[in-house]
């Protein structure tokens, strides 16, 4: 007899074991994948002003969840935090120090980690796996 586990519960355990993988890489340099995507869309986005409330959307994650990252993320010397001179009642959130080798290193490691992910598929198989995905990600937010 096959027992057919529901889908959402294989997509949690898929990542909650990628998350505790990039979180044991990410050790060394002292940051978490929630702060390294803060520090990764600040990276990416370094030519104009990252709001608070716009690291909120891209995190999809609540108001004080984001100020918990920040403060930490401040607290180690990585971002700045300040208030719009402009308008108020807006943060701004900068780096302060850009880490080169930390985001090379970081990308190596990503890209072994995807193909340790993907072993053992296909190049038809891993694109109907990432149109299956995006799917599903568009099912859940609709």
């Amino acid at each position: 007899m096959i027992i057919i586990k529901p889908i959402g519960f294989i997509i949690k355990l898929i990542n909650d074991s990628i998350v505790a993988q990039v979180n044991l890489f990410l050790k060394p340099y002292e940051v978490t994948l929630r702060q390294l995507r803060i520090l990764g869309y600040l990276h990416d986005n370094k030519d104009k002003l990252v709001t608070q409330k716009e690291l909120e959307e891209e995190l999809q994650v609540s108001h004080p969840t984001v100020v918990g990252i920040l403060k930490r993320l401040e607290k180690k010397g990585l971002i700045q935090t300040f208030l719009n001179p402009n308008k108020k009642t807006m943060k701004i959130v900068t780096l302060i120090e850009y880490e080169a080798e930390l985001f090379k290193n970081i990308n190596q490691e990503k890209e072994k980690f995807e193909n340790k992910l993907l072993t053992g598929f296909t190049d038809d198989e891993k694109a109907q796996l990432e149109e299956f995905l995006i799917r599903l990600h568009r099912n859940v937010n609709s």
